[in-house]
């Protein structure tokens, strides 16, 4: 507590208070703002007046009580404690109608150890966002070491209602991106430094331990299509004409319990992927699925050319001997080929 010449009327109040009213076993609250506990501990000795004290240089601080702090980390919400708003007075009373028994009625140990429910905050597509929009003055008190309560614990004035803001160390943000999506590549430093990056590569055994065909490990019966088998065909061939960014997610497949429902996913889903990823070429489509889905179309009797167009004939001809291909009608596809030899 700071002491200088010149005190003023609450000065000599809040001295009064600090070295008289104060005693050994009486519990003192520090707060955060009006809201929060920041810490609590209980008063051990008696007032000590120290002129050499290491903090005159900074703060005039001279005046001390030794407190054994019987917790601090995680704020705790004034309401735990306090029927109503902390006041931001250097050091005051709290009014005993006021403070909850329960509270203080707990053991030290109780106390020290209380665990604080964890809250989960999930951004999806956190590339695609504007990050200075959606974390603002966040940005830097997302960080652990600035989280309330810890080491360099910093916080912001909210701008509407004035109110001082931290981040709790109990709150977890995870943000979530498909690295197939180049918008990656333009992630914000900022972010990059305050977040761990983590992959998730598909993962075929999660069909068969958690998806709709677990009972038969992931075999859709009686056909007998062994779709972690086929997945991984398939991403082996992708990860070799692409890269492995490209790679076909297992939740593709996570609901598919019959023939019927796997062909919707490939119609629908998997097989408008692939022809993103390839820009439509289906040769390489074939490469990955086989002759059961993409099949080339017959050779051209004639030219489809217009007549007259002064191209070289070379390279006409060398067109006309390309193989185009197409998707194969649905009841010629056949999905052990995509993985048996």
């Amino acid at each position: 507590m700071g002491a200088a010449a010149g005190l003023g009327s609450y000065d000599v109040t809040a001295i009064n208070m600090f070295t008289n009213h104060l005693e050994p076993g009486s519990i003192v609250v520090v707060s955060k703002g009006n809201r929060y506990v920041r810490a609590i501990g209980r008063i051990t000795g008696d007032y000590e007046f120290r002129e050499d004290s290491p903090f005159v240089n900074n703060m005039h601080w001279r005046h001390f009580r030794s407190v054994e702090w019987i917790y601090h980390g995680v704020d705790i919400p004034a309401k735990q404690l306090y029927q109503r708003n902390l006041s931001q007075m250097t050091i005051y009373k709290m009014d005993k109608r006021e403070v909850n028994p329960a509270f203080f009625l707990r053991e030290k140990d109780d106390l020290a150890q209380k665990k604080f429910k964890n809250y989960v905050l999930i951004i999806d597509e956190i590339n695609r966002g504007n990050v200075s929009a959606i974390f603002g003055e966040l940005i830097t008190l997302i960080e652990p070491n600035k989280r309330a309560g810890q080491r360099e614990a910093l916080s912001a004035t909210l701008p509407y209602s004035k109110e001082t803001f931290s981040v709790p160390s109990n709150l977890h943000i995870i943000g979530t991106m498909n690295t197939a999506d180049r918008s990656v590549e333009a992630l914000d430093s900022a972010l990059r430094r305050r977040f761990s990056f983590k992959e998730m590569a598909p993962d075929s055994t999660i069909i068969a331990n958690h998806g709709k065909l677990k009972a038969t490990k992931g075999v859709i019966k009686p056909e007998g299509i062994d779709l972690p088998r086929m997945l991984d065909a398939i991403n082996r061939r992708i990860e070799l004409l692409r890269d492995k960014d490209y790679r076909i997610g297992h939740s593709y497949l996570m609901e598919v319990e019959t023939v019927q429902d796997l062909k919707v996913a490939f119609k629908d889903k998997i097989i408008p992927l692939l022809e993103e990823y390839f820009f439509s070429d289906m040769g390489k489509l074939s490469l990955i699925l086989g002759g059961k889905f993409i099949e080339p179309s017959e050779a051209q009797a004639e030219s489809v050319f217009a007549g007259n167009h002064g191209y070289d004939e070379v390279l006409v001809n060398e067109l006309l001997e390309r193989r185009v291909y197409h998707l194969a009608p649905e009841e010629k596809w056949d999905f052990k080929s995509i993985y048996a030899s």
